[in-house]
């Protein structure tokens, strides 16, 4: 956002900004892939929902 890069085509902004999702889980031998990639995904709704430009971590 501060390099000010036009993002002309946006409807939520006029410059282009970054919004990150990312999920963490604990070494397990059990731990589902796709679990962590649902959680990313969930994290990174939340992050644009919540005023987007910004990371959102999840714990799985």
């Amino acid at each position: 956002m501060d390099l000010g890069l036009p993002h002309e085509a946006s409807l939520v902004n006029s410059v282009v900004t970054v919004s990150i999702g990312v999920a963490t889980v604990k070494s397990q031998e059990d731990a589902d892939s796709q679990v962590l990639i649902k959680k990313a995904d969930d994290a990174l709704y939340k992050a644009k929902e919540s005023g987007r430009n910004k990371v959102v971590s999840e714990l799985v």
